[in-house]
């Protein structure tokens, strides 16, 4: 191969013998084998190169597995060559890498293949993962001591607070995953680790660029670190501050000084830390890694556990580089992130300006700079994400001295108030070091002003932070600021998409990762009309209309993961909204709906190609359906008149995890002659307060329980009745107790367990007189409050003569449970429910043959779908079926234009089935096995509407529907586990022994 290959007699060191011993040319190879031994890479090569270096050789660490034992050592010679490396790491003059899973030989010959080319060129091969590795290991280790130490020492803590910056945000956004404040600042520590880290591999690589060496202390042994060594750090910094180039990444190394002065409390336990790091670093040469791959290496060097401890400031880097490359249209394309926590999403903009910039031949150098120092804007409220922007920018091109546009304030205020600050002419007084950096910074950000309708592309994932988490002094600025558009009790996210508005000029996009609650519920309706229908809706509902509306033109929801948030537990989804005028609707009037079938981390590298087919997805026919094996996609065309009719809830755009159902969805929603079910019927909910409050559990125990339940308010359960009496038990106790059937009315309190969809004869009771209570039993049955108790009965009384209709809906349910049988009853008699899992439905036309109709098609499959569009999505498997955001979206038949032989039919078809027996099968079990009772109605329900489906086409739809439920009921279940789970912090170990044995191979030869 052109190198000369020779083995170099044992050379004894320090009392031990090397494993292997090679020169290759002039330059020596120090080879380490080990078996079954799992390591940190950091740990292996602070342990393993100064043996090297005390050889003047480079190192090649090999890892076997545990199946090398399997092998006799008279037939190891024979099978050398291909015996499988676990990992091997390569630190030699000529290159830096890791390797894994490949065989003996072939990483042989590519150490040799690169020293032939290293030979060519005289410039090393550096693996960016290596450095990424390191990096992230080094995060780990540095975390695991800080945070032992954070708790104990008040100074560090107190400082490390300073840093995060506005630290009642940082427990407001970290709120909705960790309760104790303990536990918050435990992660402070990981901010402070990966900030050091990323420093000085950021000083060590510039200086060395800058003035070809490394202005870190050299570290001789890192096993006896000198004790003074972060203060010989801050001196190398200081002695070339003034230098000017150092003073052009002034907005790195500052704050970099604080954090190193900040860690001289704990400096003792730190310093093996760092000095191991310092030296595997000089020795690695990151310096000579491409330029373009610099950036990679602060996405890699993020270790698992720190993404998932700080996901509210993390978003996932290849969700983050889809919605990217699908936002950015143009090489000059102006970006703002105003909520940008670590950068990832300017970075992933930053990534697809600067590819369509080289294709048009702009040098690269040059377009770096007019990006960071122009047209990539970033704000966060949090100092640290303000310095990980910033520095994740720099390392895009680290030669290029371009500090980032990016502020540390509130992105809300700045979109806010988009005219000019007046410049201070007084300069800041400088007192400590980081009281004048904090103030710089403040100034920096009160200096500049947002450019009204100017912005290309807003990018962002803002805080999803529930309203009542929000800092009170913040909520009530955000209520003044926003009362006409905002009206609702919406999390903090509803802030930033609203004003996003005045910065985006027409034809620009707001590329967000958006909260379920965007799409669903009557707080965010408000946020809906301003950005879809341009409606801001003042006092005494007068509605002023703005020229423009944002039409969503792509929104991505994943079928397998619950968002693409770090450590997120609620539903998002990648969205990429355009504005336009309000008269060029019909050039822009269609959503591409995309559900992603792969894991984000089996998308990685591909991330570009998949948004690129994507976007040209938008340029195909009317309703394309596409489906490979990453996506499913379909077009919805005249998208308006969706969003106008559905305004309230457009929750069908992101529920569902098939294309083909979405598709059935938009059919039966489109059909012809359908009416909205609260356009025949009034729906309304019992909430027990419907003449007052104070009495709604009085209310609830005077439900009389015939059918199984686990409610603890139940006091009266069913035994029997007569034409005349109606006898109950008072529940724990084995007192009997008769009531005249005019003291109570016909319910239903559950749904859990009621077979026929007709209970007329089987229904339950509420008691409306409560004199009919024997006085003797009232305190047993937990009325101690006989005042509370004529209301709670008056109030049932009243309802039921105002809202009680044949007809009573499911409200809240576990959609697989084996005791689900219907979501609608029917009764020959009136009804009333609670509203915890009933709701009332009254149709405006009373006519009984239009209740069972009604009642048979709302137990339809064609019901059904639309019910899973829109219903609300609640943990461990239920869902709640909202009468005015849910059941009133329903399209229906008309039933007063239905022909007369449908109708007929229809009735026929429900009394065969009201009261069936045999066969019967619960909801989610009739979906598994096609049931022949579901087709029945299904088939019934279709002529009702006036489609036509096959047997085959409804054994698809079964499939379909099936598998939707076993995926909501998979990811919200998974979502639930993973909320029990956050609390549960484990103490890390870090720089221990590993407990598994080290096998030195040469030893277990001898063996």
């Amino acid at each position: 191969m052109g190198v000369s290959v020779s083995g170099i007699p044992e050379t004894k060191i320090d009392e031990r013998y090397p494993d292997i011993l090679l020169q290759l040319d002039s330059y020596r190879l120090l080879i380490e084998v080990k078996i079954d031994s799992v390591q940190k890479i950091l740990s292996d090569l602070v342990k393993a190169y100064p043996i090297a270096n005390k050889y003047n050789a480079g190192l090649l660490l090999i890892l076997f597995s545990s199946e090398i034992r399997k092998i006799h050592p008279v037939e190891l010679e024979k099978v050398v060559p291909q015996l499988r490396v676990s990992r091997a790491i390569v630190l030699a003059p000529w290159m830096s890498k890791p390797i894994e899973e490949a065989s003996l030989e072939s990483v042989l010959k590519l150490v040799i293949e690169t020293l032939i080319n290293y030979k060519k060129v005289l410039k090393p091969s550096v693996d960016y993962l290596l450095i990424a590795n390191v990096a992230r290991e080094a995060v780990e280790t540095l975390s695991g001591v800080l945070r032992a130490q954070i708790l104990k020492t008040p100074k560090l803590l107190d400082q490390a607070q300073g840093i995060v910056g506005s630290f009642d945000f940082y427990k407001a956004l970290l709120s909705e995953v960790v309760e104790k404040e303990e536990v918050m600042n435990t992660y402070i520590a990981d901010i402070i680790a990966y900030l050091t880290i990323l420093y000085l591999l950021f000083i060590h690589i510039i200086s060395v660029k800058k003035y070809g060496s490394t202005i870190l202390p050299q570290i001789i042994d890192p096993s006896n670190p000198p004790p003074d060594l972060l203060e010989r750090i801050i001196n190398g910094i200081n002695a070339i501050k003034e230098d000017k180039v150092i003073k052009d990444y002034s907005f790195i190394v500052e704050p970099s000084i604080y954090i190193l002065e900040l860690l001289k409390s704990v400096e003792k336990v730190i310093n093996p830390v760092i000095a191991g790091y310092i030296y595997v670093i000089q020795a690695l040469r990151p310096e000579n890694v491409g330029e373009e791959l610099f950036g990679r290496i602060y996405q890699e060097s993020i270790p698992p556990e720190t993404r998932k401890n700080l996901g509210a400031f993390f978003t996932n880097p290849v969700a983050a580089r889809i919605l990217a490359y699908l936002a950015i249209e143009k090489w000059d394309d102006k970006v703002l992130d105003p909520a940008c926590g670590s950068g990832t999403l300017l970075a992933s903009a930053y990534e697809a300006k600067m590819e369509k910039a080289l294709a048009q031949g702009i040098d690269r150098k040059k377009a770096h700079a007019l990006f960071i120092g122009e047209q990539i804007i970033g704000i966060d409220i949090m100092q640290f994400a303000k310095n990980l922007s910033s520095l994740n920018l720099a390392l895009q091109e680290i030669d290029v001295p371009t500090q980032p546009k990016i502020f540390w304030g509130d992105g809300i205020d700045k979109m806010f108030s988009t005219m000019s600050v007046e410049d201070s002419d007084d300069p800041p007084s400088q007192s400590l070091i980081y009281e004048y950096f904090v103030k710089q910074e403040q100034e920096k950000f009160l200096k500049y002003s947002l450019p009204r309708e100017d912005l290309d592309v807003v990018i962002m994932n803002p805080p999803f932070t529930r309203r009542e988490r929000i800092p009170v002094y913040e909520r009530k600025k955000l209520e003044k600021m926003m009362k006409d558009i905002i009206k609702g009790k919406v999390g903090y996210w509803a802030y930033f998409f609203a004003l996003a508005d005045n910065v985006i000029k027409f034809g620009g996009r707001l590329a967000a990762v958006t909260p379920e609650e965007f799409f669903f519920g009557g707080s965010a309706e408000s946020v809906r009309r301003f950005l879809l229908r341009g409606e801001i809706i003042k006092d005494r509902g007068k509605v002023k209309k703005l020229p423009r509306i944002y039409v969503p033109e792509i929104i991505i929801k994943s079928a397998t993961e619950v968002a693409f948030s770090e450590g997120a537990h609620y539903r998002d989804y990648l969205t990429v909204f355009r504005k336009i005028r309000d008269d060029e609707v019909k050039n822009f009037n269609r959503t591409l709906v995309v559900i992603l079938k792969r894991r984000l981390r089996e998308l990685i590298g591909r991330e570009k190609d998949v948004a690129l087919q994507i976007k040209q997805l938008l340029q195909r026919p009317s309703s394309s359906f596409v489906s490979n094996d990453i996506y499913d996609a379909i077009i919805l065309d005249n998208i308006d008149v969706f969003i106008d009719r559905h305004i309230n809830n457009l929750k069908p755009l992101v529920f569902f995890d098939s294309i083909k159902i979405l598709e059935l969805f938009y059919r039966i929603t489109t059909a012809s002659g359908l009416k909205r079910l609260d356009e025949i019927a009034n729906l309304a909910n019992y909430t027990c307060q419907y003449t007052g409050t104070g009495f709604e559990d009085y209310c609830r125990r005077l439900f009389i329980s015939r059918y199984e339940t686990r409610a603890t308010e139940v006091s009266f359960k069913y035994l029997s009745e007569d034409a005349n009496t109606l006898k109950v038990m008072v529940s724990k106790s084995n007192k009997m107790l008769s009531l005249p059937k005019d003291a109570v009315v016909y319910s239903l309190r559950t749904y859990a367990g009621v077979k026929h969809m007709d209970v007329t004869g089987e229904e339950e009771y509420a008691i409306i007189d409560a004199q009919a209570i024997n006085k003797n039993y009232l305190t047993l049955a937990g009325f101690a409050d006989t005042s509370l108790l004529y209301k709670a009965s008056n109030d049932i009384k009243t309802a039921y003569n105002e809202i009680a209709g044949k007809v009573l809906l499911v409200r809240r349910a576990r959609l697989t449970s084996s005791n689900l049988f219907w979501f609608a009853f029917y009764s020959s008699h009136e009804l009333i429910g609670p509203s915890s899992p009933m709701i009332c439905l009254k149709l405006k036309d009373e006519r009984d043959d239009y209740y069972k109709a009604i009642t048979l098609y709302l137990n339809s499959s064609l019901a059904f779908i639309q019910l899973l569009a829109y219903l609300a999505v609640t943990e461990g498997g239920w869902v709640t079926l909202h009468s005015d955001q849910t059941w009133s979206n329903i399209v229906v038949p008309d039933l007063k234009s239905l022909p007369d032989e449908i109708l007929k039919e229809a009735v026929q078809t429900f009394n065969d089935i009201a009261k069936v027996e045999n066969g019967l099968q619960s909801l989610y079990s009739r979906y598994v096995s096609g049931s022949d009772i579901q087709k029945k109605i299904d088939k019934m329900a279709l002529k009702m509407v006036g489609l036509t489906w096959s047997d085959k086409d409804l054994d698809e739809i079964y499939r379909v529907i099936k598998l939707e439920l076993d995926v909501m009921q998979n990811i919200l279940e998974e979502s639930t586990l993973a909320k029990k789970k956050t609390d549960k912090t484990k103490d890390i170990e870090h720089g221990k022994n590993s407990n598994t044995l080290q096998t030195n191979l040469s030893k277990w030869i001898n063996e």
